[in-house]
């Protein structure tokens, strides 16, 4: 195969691939399914082809803005796991949180004192 026929071939199937995007959640076995490809054609196409890559990303988040939506009705219709649900990500910066969350940019240091160490370790 020359090198135009190859480009061509990679063109063409490009172009399908990312017709068959739209609706498929992101879903690289959807995508390939609809195409008539290999999962790892699409896989290698996103890898290979920054606009593929960025087609199915959007698709991705499709699902989060689906799940952000069924939250609200949750949330709305007073399902406590849904407000549990918000209020430990939404609402972390008004302390909604199950653990404490510790960030530093510098240097920690931490001691750890045993009580009943009866090694007599003053230290």
């Amino acid at each position: 195969m020359t090198t135009e026929k190859a480009h061509n071939t990679s063109e063409k199937t490009k172009k399908k691939i990312m017709g068959m995007i739209p609706g498929s959640m992101g879903i690289m076995s959807v995508v390939a399914s609809r195409s008539g490809v290999n999962r790892n054609t699409v896989a290698l196409y996103a890898k290979l082809y920054p606009e593929v890559r960025e087609a199915l990303d959007a698709e991705r988040e499709n699902i989060i803005d689906l799940s952000e939506s069924k939250l609200v009705t949750a949330i709305n219709g007073g399902e406590a796991w849904a407000i549990a649900l918000a209020l430990k990500t939404l609402g972390k910066s008004r302390g909604y949180v199950e653990k404490q969350e510790v960030q530093s940019s510098g240097e920690v240091t931490v001691r750890v004192v045993y009580q009943g160490d009866n090694e007599g370790n003053n230290d």
